[in-house]
């Protein structure tokens, strides 16, 4: 019986070390497991926030053309009506990109949860006010200011965007 419970105890003192050696690498990899799924969402979600942060950069820099072929064909311009014209035209092409920016930034806005909602109601609106322009409901040189206005307003939120540092 002796020799039985000394086979048993040599066994216990071999299978302990190999047994706490499996749980712990087991353990070891379902930690990895989670670590390396944070980090592939993590990087996910820096990655779209870069995409909001391109298409709200995109959006100024497309808007900033718009203003100044508004402050250009403001009635303080002296300018031909062929270049009028042209300048309408341009203003016009400007359209499409900014919708699409807009639409794009609307996709994006989850991924910028303090500021994306502010950012697409300043585009949206900056947006209405341009097509209010287009349409010559008013004049240039009235609206342009207000556009402006909402245009400082996007870059604020815009700014908020930005990396301290």
């Amino acid at each position: 019986m002796a020799l039985i419970m000394e086979d048993i105890k040599t066994i216990a003192d071999i299978l302990t070390p190999c047994l706490i050696a499996l749980f712990g690498f087991v353990l070891l990899r379902h930690v990895e497991g989670i670590k390396t799924k944070a980090v592939r969402e993590s990087d996910y979600l820096v990655k779209h926030a870069d995409y909001f942060l391109t298409a709200a950069q995109e959006f100024l820099v497309v808007h900033e053309k718009a203003l100044a072929l508004c402050s250009l064909l403001s009635d303080g311009v002296n300018l031909g009506e062929d270049i009028k014209n042209t300048l309408s035209e341009k203003l016009k092409l400007l359209l499409e990109p900014m919708l699409e920016i807009e639409l794009r930034l609307r996709r994006y806005a989850p991924f910028a949860p303090t500021q994306g909602e502010q950012i697409i109601l300043s585009a949206k609106r900056c947006n209405n006010m341009l097509f209010t322009v287009l349409n010559k409901k008013m004049g240039y040189k009235s609206q342009t200011a207000y556009v402006d206005c909402l245009s400082e307003e996007l870059f604020e939120r815009h700014q908020t965007l930005m990396p301290a540092g």
